[in-house]
Formats: C-alpha cells, structure tokens, sequence
C-alpha cells in the first residue's frame, strides 16, 4: 500500500512539469453546459449529454451522480466533435454496481466549451479486458499537439468495472520528445466476472498552443474514511479539462463525481467514493487534475 502510494506520488510529480512550444495562440473556454439523465428512477444504466452551443467547440467534461449512494460509478466520460449535428458534446454515463440499487437517482454531464482551437482533434485508444482486475489503456495527440481535455469509457456496458483513472499531461518522453497523452485505468469489481468482449477507451482532446496549459494536481485526505472530495484551482485562467485518479489498485473504490467547478469555472472538482460492501485495505486519497487555460 505504501509502495502504492509512493509510485503514483512520483508519477504526478512527473506529470506536472509544464511546457512551452511555439505555435498559435490559444483561447479561453467561454462556456459551461449541463444536462441531467431524466427523471431519477432505478435502473441499471443512465447516460446524460451536454452539447456545446452552436459554433463553439468541446474542450472538455465531466460527469456527477446525484442520489447513487455508494453503488452507482462513473463508468463513461466522452468529449466528441459534432461533425454531422453541427454540436460538440460530452456525454457522462454512470452504472449501478454489484447489484441493484433500489433508491433513485440521476447523472449529470458537463461539456466545456469555447472558440476553435489550433489544430483540434480527438485522440482515443482502446484495449480490450483480457483477465485480471485490471485493464489500461491510452491515448496519444499528434505531434506538437496537447491534451485541453480528457475522458474514459468502459464498453460495452457491463456493471462489473469501475473507472480508476482519466489523467493527461504534455511532458517528454524517454527519448526527450515532447507529447500530449491521456491515461486511463478500469478495475473489476467485486463481482469479479467481466463478460466477454468488455475494453476501455482513454480520450483526449487535442490542440496546438503557443503555451501549453497547466497541469494542476490536488490530493484529498489520506485516510480511511469512504468519501474523499478535492479541489484542483487554476493559478489563472478557466478549467479547460477535469481529470481523477484514485490511489489503491481495487475495484472498491470509484468515481462519484468529476466535474469543472469554481465560481468562475477555474477548478476542477472530484468526488471518489467506497463501494456499498466499503473499504477495509487500509487509508487511500483521491487526485483532481485540473487542465487550465494559459
């Protein structure tokens, strides 16, 4: 557990470092856009999505459950260009796990929109789950490009994975290269059994700027309570993209919430949570990642 925590510490110490490149300039995101699943009932999936409006492009997202206990998990996060609707959007999708839950309850998602970017597109990689408690997958931008935001998706849907990690960074590789990246992580839950044909997919929205956004981690506690809320503030600029990770490798923990937040929408919000059976391995933290406007 220790040597949990150590190794991932490491790894958003490395995933801080910030970059410039020359290249056009960038844009502030000028607008946040919500949309709820429906009414709130019981069922076993909900999805919700929020559009950009008309002329402005996704930056990034997030999604919230409201009323799903400890047993409803984010389990998709997807920006997406609207090239034949005309619209971007950012659909959240959010699953009742390890059985039925009979209360109600609703997903929110979250699209982040602004002006065309320099050099726009959506980076993505998939990896099917093969065996284990865990899959992983990632997703690279083309050359000189940076991730503005970020995503992850288990599918098809299944209830029996639970979304880990959704981070990206733009930092230099073995070879001293500059690249944007996404990473993401889905574990098995308790049920232990993932049916056949099950992948995760990491997003990542990428452009060209002259200076690369900042990457702005913030911890939770470390302690054994069964929710963990933080915060993740931009030191300027608006949120353009949300990220998480939780600290243990199991599938008891996941996501609740992971939204842009702040007043003048300069935070980035995570609500990780223990499964419904709670979580009896030891302490553990949730990470925010917030990816600013230069």
């Amino acid at each position: 557990m220790r040597t949990t925590r150590i190794f991932a510490a490491v790894l958003l110490a490395v995933a801080a470092v910030l970059v410039g490149v020359s290249g056009p300039a960038a844009a502030s995101p000028t607008n946040v856009v919500t949309a709820d699943s429906g009414a709130a009932t019981s069922v076993a999936l909900k999805s919700a999505t929020a559009r950009c409006p008309v002329g402005t492009r996704v930056y990034g997202g997030g999604g919230d459950i409201v009323g799903g206990g400890h047993q409803v998990a984010l389990t998709g996060l997807v920006p997406a260009f609207g090239v034949k609707t005309g619209q971007d959007t950012y659909t959240a999708t959010a699953e009742e796990i390890n059985g039925d839950y009979p209360a109600t309850w609703s997903v929110y998602a979250y699209a982040i929109c602004g002006p065309q970017l320099p050099g726009m597109t959506i980076a993505s990689g998939r990896v099917a789950y093969s065996s284990g408690d865990r899959v992983v997958s990632s997703s690279t931008c083309p050359a000189s490009a940076m991730p503005v935001g970020l995503g992850a998706a288990v599918s098809p849907a299944a209830g029996t994975m639970v979304l880990n990690e959704s981070l990206g960074n733009y930092t230099r590789n073995a070879f001293g290269t500059l690249f944007g990246w996404s990473a993401a992580i889905a574990f098995v839950t308790e049920s232990g059994h993932v049916p056949a044909g099950v992948g995760l997919t990491s997003y990542a929205v990428c452009a060209t700027l002259s200076t690369a956004p900042a990457y702005v981690f913030a911890d939770s506690v470390y302690d054994t309570t069964a929710t963990k809320t933080v915060n993740a503030t931009c030191p300027t600029g608006r949120t353009y993209g949300v990220g998480g990770y939780l600290s243990y490798a199991t599938g008891q923990l996941y996501f609740d919430s992971m939204v842009p937040s702040g007043a003048s929408w300069d935070q980035a919000a995570v609500d990780g949570r223990a499964d419904q059976s709670g979580f009896t391995d030891g302490p553990w933290w949730a990470t925010s990642e917030a990816i600013c406007a230069p």
